[in-house]
């Protein structure tokens, strides 16, 4: 069986394409099933160069700082800060990015600090490309779902790949404490 990758902004154009598994977050679309695979928890990320040039270890220390935004997640931010006690922060600057890879690849390059998901991050959280100096507080998120026509939900294929997507989604959401541990500045 040949994977076809296709990418959309929506889940009503998700859900329309000519395909037989959709990764989304949550959606309820009939004719459609879907399973919770993988949790999503954003903290503030910056790299270990701008964490020694600008020590982040209080939330009110981001208002010495660039705060990179996800078009796609930009209320991510103000709930962050909001749950961490100061929601009028202003920071140096803020810059808007189409797409938050975009956002953490600006974090990485020491450009700011973005507002990232832990479970896409987990490979630059072990090898120290970003650091995570807050811990808490953690937004969670209702996370991934992987979603299949109910006619071929059952498909050897489908099934072989929803069960590799919720052993991947498992491991990663174990890891977390143990990168978040060793991700000391």
């Amino acid at each position: 069986m040949e994977t076809r990758i296709v990418t959309a902004s929506t889940p009503a154009e998700q859900f329309r394409m000519d395909v037989d598994v959709v990764v989304s977050g949550p959606a309820r679309q009939p004719g459609w099933v879907g399973s919770r695979f993988l949790g999503e928890t954003y903290l503030p990320l910056l790299s270990p160069g701008l964490m020694k040039e600008r020590p982040l270890r209080a939330p009110a220390d981001l208002g010495r700082h660039t705060l990179l935004h996800a078009a796609t997640r930009r209320q991510m931010w103000l709930r962050w800060l909001t749950a961490a006690g100061v929601p009028d922060l202003t920071p140096a600057r803020d810059q808007i990015f189409e797409h938050f890879y975009f956002a953490i690849q600006a974090a990485i390059e020491g450009l700011g600090v973005a507002m990232g998901p832990l479970a896409l991050v987990g490979d630059e959280l072990r090898e120290g490309r970003l650091v995570a100096p807050i811990k808490e507080p953690a937004i969670r998120t209702r996370g991934y779902f992987v979603y299949a026509p109910e006619a071929s939900s059952e498909t050897p294929a489908v099934t072989a790949l929803r069960q590799w997507l919720v052993n991947a989604g498992s491991l990663a959401e174990t890891e977390y404490p143990t990168y978040l541990a060793s991700n000391r500045c």
